[in-house]
């Protein structure tokens, strides 16, 4: 028999409890959208000092320009490390590792 799983995923404020169900997460950086209906979604992952880091295949970053070109909500210092990223990158690459520094707020909505 095949084993069948249900995703849940929760974003939890430690500080007071509340949480929130994630059911969709749509990177803005790449522009790839995930549910949890039929995926396993994964997030960022959070360092001790309140960064986030991220790794991507080398065809997701080569194949997306165009994402980046519709999002505005980016500095400019970000395309331009971008371009630079990219201008580098080979098919065979290993994953490249993207660190920042999240917004002061998630937003939850109810």
């Amino acid at each position: 028999m095949k084993a069948v799983y249900k995703n849940v995923y929760f974003l939890l404020d430690k500080f007071n409890g509340e949480y929130g169900i994630i059911k969709s997460y749509t990177d803005d950086f790449v522009g790839n959208s995930q549910n949890n209906e039929n995926e396993s979604m994964t997030f960022p992952t959070s360092l001790r000092n309140n960064k986030l880091f991220v790794a991507y295949g080398p065809n997701e970053l080569m194949q997306k320009e165009s994402s980046m070109g519709q999002n505005r909500n980016f500095p400019e210092s970000l395309y331009s490390q971008y371009n630079g990223i990219k201008a580098n990158l080979t098919e065979t690459d290993n994953p490249i590792l993207l660190i920042g520094i999240p917004k002061s707020k998630f937003l939850i909505p109810r």
